[in-house]
């Protein structure tokens, strides 16, 4: 019955264990105290899209609590000044709008909105007016992405446009695909701000290619995993003068006859051009292939001398001791965010708090590489069926060995 009990416990930890798909240690822990320590891009292509399924421990396997800092846009409450939010109107499934008094500068050539956290994205248009009854173009079919904080409950987004000065804006939302954007408040921003270093993704294949007869060139960015991503930036040696549009399209499926279809479903359109830094910002997906196609028409195709992709940097800050050793796990996707006593204590947190460091994750688990590259799901659920009996059959026989000790044979 022993062996039974221990086999029990080892197949019970070993399916535990299995939820995580890597770990890191942490080194460079000198002294005591609250410790930075940046999450890298090779660290975060093991981890969900949410990163809620990180947990660190200590060297007994105790967990040890954390939080999590973004770095994005570098607008916080204390530089924010709000204007006059007159209206906020929805049309269901159509169009969502609100209106802006400007009740400081005569002038203005951008509008900062404070918006719930949501992984959404638009397209959106200003307009501007004098009297806030007759309205005049500003900006027309622009996209705003990369609203989702894993830090917070809101974001700030800038919205740039022609230097105008309208006392009133109007910022009206494409809602034909997704629900409204809650905006909770628009104003400026005061002071000088720092954008943040982006780090380069892990594991990124890009291929390109010329499609002649369409007039096109197709750029393909592949990951091993879905990654995040948040900028991508294209180098173009030649020629020096052009000006293309080009379109960023997502992999996705759907439902056609009891079967599952891919298709690639246009996300966001822009151009590349010669006079500008030719940088898609403000991104927030979590995708394992992007795919881009640039309209060439008679000209001839852009030498593109390389296509990056870049992530806002993210740092997990937690109380360490010296001499201690910590490790990072990763990829438990059926874990929420853990609630630590740490987070009512972020705005105490100096920026300066000492660094540390992740090492090379470590794999805990591989994805099978047999039929289809581990694309058949039907191996794990057959492998989930046979855990799953050998379980059972352990607490049978461990409830019948029971009931034998408690009733002798005569």
């Amino acid at each position: 019955m022993k062996i039974k009990i221990l086999l029990l416990l080892l197949l019970s930890a070993s399916a535990f264990a299995q939820q995580f798909t890597a770990s890191s240690k942490i080194t460079g822990v000198k002294n005591s105290g609250l410790h930075a320590v940046p999450l890298t891009p090779e660290f975060r292509s093991h981890t969900d899209v949410n990163l809620s399924g990180i947990r660190v421990w200590d060297s007994r396997k105790k967990e040890v609590p954390y939080l999590l800092e973004e770095a994005n846009e570098a607008v916080s409450k204390y530089n924010f000044k709000e204007y006059t939010l007159l209206s906020k109107s929805v049309v269901a499934d159509t169009i969502s709008q609100v209106i802006v008094q400007n009740t400081g500068a005569a002038k203005w050539d951008a509008i900062t909105l404070a918006i719930a956290n949501t992984d959404a994205a638009k397209t959106y248009s200003i307009s501007g007016s004098h009297d806030n009854k007759e309205w005049f173009g500003l900006v027309n079919n622009q996209m705003i992405s990369g609203l989702y904080s894993h830090t917070d409950t809101l974001v700030y987004k800038t919205l740039p446009m022609p230097v105008n000065a309208y006392r009133y804006l109007k910022i009206s939302f494409n809602d034909k695909k997704t629900l409204p954007l809650n905006i909770l408040a628009a104003g400026s921003v005061t002071g000088t701000q720092t954008a943040p270093v982006l780090l380069e993704a892990a594991n990124s294949h890009v291929k390109i290619m010329q499609l002649a007869l369409e007039k096109k060139t197709r750029v393909t960015i592949s990951f091993n995993e879905p990654v995040t991503i948040n900028r991508i930036a294209f180098t173009i040696k030649s020629p020096s003068l052009y000006k293309r549009n080009a379109r960023l399209f997502l992999q996705r499926v759907k439902r056609r006859k009891k079967k599952t279809v891919p298709y690639m479903e246009e996300f966001y359109a822009f151009d590349l051009n010669s006079s500008s830094k030719n940088v898609i910002d403000g991104l927030n997906l979590n995708e394992n292939k992007v795919v881009i196609e640039i309209d060439n028409k008679d000209n001839e195709a852009l030498e593109i001398a390389s296509v990056k992709v870049f992530q806002n940097p993210v740092k997990l800050i937690a109380d360490l001791k010296a001499g201690e050793q910590y490790t990072v796990m990763a990829g438990n996707k059926e874990l929420a965010a853990p609630d630590y006593d740490l987070e009512n204590f972020r705005d105490q947190i100096s920026d300066s708090i000492p660094k540390a460091a992740l090492a090379k994750p470590v794999l805990l688990s591989a994805k099978p590489k047999g039929i289809n590259g581990g694309k058949s799901p039907w191996i794990m659920w057959v492998c989930i069926a046979v855990g799953a009996l050998i379980l059972l059959y352990f607490c049978y026989s461990l409830v019948q060995d029971l009931k034998k000790k408690e009733n002798p044979a005569p």
